[in-house]
């Protein structure tokens, strides 16, 4: 996994408009689209010697059957925002699998995108925004190889806390917290060819284990407000939650630690379905 970082002074409240990760996300798509072949912008299979960069970030991929449904391959990326304390707008982009070998290309394009072609504008309508005239990033870094951490250790309970709110179009994760972890697994297994391996074979067994893992819903973390600006999901989400687990989940354990760092749901790749993890280890208060 890599990771691109860039931070935006003064911006800092942007941060919690609900629709900055569809903003970002296509007018990155859109800068990539200028520079790429004919056949791509017209929705067609790339005839490049070699893949341009906007048909592996955003154009079609295989359909991978799933149980009962098919979809899409992932988009081999995430977004994410935050506020820091000295009042910079901090954006993550993370980048998974063969698709980091375009890890220059797409630290460049982000950067011109979020000087001139992000509508941050239209962003004001979701409350009041300091906008300055000239909008540069104050840094740029992208860290490299990296990996997820703690899957040996595994906790015999943990707490899964969204920081943003998951997608409801397959269930309400209120009423059936259970829904999450096949959500989970469905998302890793649509993410795994990016690392050249599949998960089809593997996913009745995965699903198997997850119905035996013990789920409840610990408290609402947050109110998903529906700001003017808009959202294109923002009438399917389901408000932050934070759950509990327990019962059995060694074998799910590694899944939740890669889902901390590639997100849940319809949406991982705008910021959606993001959670941090804390475990219950035995002797530990």
């Amino acid at each position: 996994m890599d990771e691109i970082e860039i931070a935006l002074p003064s911006m800092a409240g942007f941060a919690v408009s609900p629709s900055l990760g569809n903003k970002l996300r296509g007018a990155l798509g859109a800068l990539l689209l200028e520079s790429a072949s004919a056949a791509v912008r017209n929705r067609r299979p790339c005839d490049w010697p070699r893949t341009s960069s906007a048909e592996i970030f955003f154009g079609r991929r295989p359909l991978i059957a799933l149980g009962r449904h098919g979809s899409e391959i992932a988009k081999p990326f995430v977004f994410s925002v935050a506020a820091a304390g000295d009042g910079s707008l901090v954006i993550h982009l993370r980048i998974f699998g063969h698709a980091r070998e375009r890890t220059p290309v797409i630290a460049d394009a982000l950067v011109q995108a979020v000087r001139g072609s992000v509508r941050w504008a239209d962003m004001t309508k979701d409350g009041p925004r300091f906008l300055p005239a000239r909008i540069d990033p104050e840094f740029v870094k992208i860290a490299t190889g990296k990996g997820c951490t703690d899957m040996a250790r595994v906790p015999e309970a943990a707490e899964m806390t969204f920081v943003t709110p998951l997608d409801a179009e397959r269930g309400d994760i209120a009423r059936e917290p259970r829904f999450v972890l096949e959500r989970l697994l469905r998302r890793l297994a649509l993410l795994a060819p990016w690392q050249g391996v599949s998960l089809r074979g593997a996913f009745p067994a995965l699903l198997e284990a997850a119905e035996r893992v013990e789920v409840e819903v610990v408290e609402e973390t947050s109110v998903v407000s529906i700001a003017s600006g808009g959202h294109r999901m923002a009438n399917r989400l389901s408000p932050p939650m934070r759950l509990r687990l327990s019962g059995g989940i060694e074998p799910i354990w590694p899944a939740l630690v890669i889902g901390e760092q590639v997100h849940i749901g319809r949406g991982a790749s705008l910021g959606l379905g993001r959670f941090k993890l804390q475990g219950s280890y035995l002797g530990e208060r």
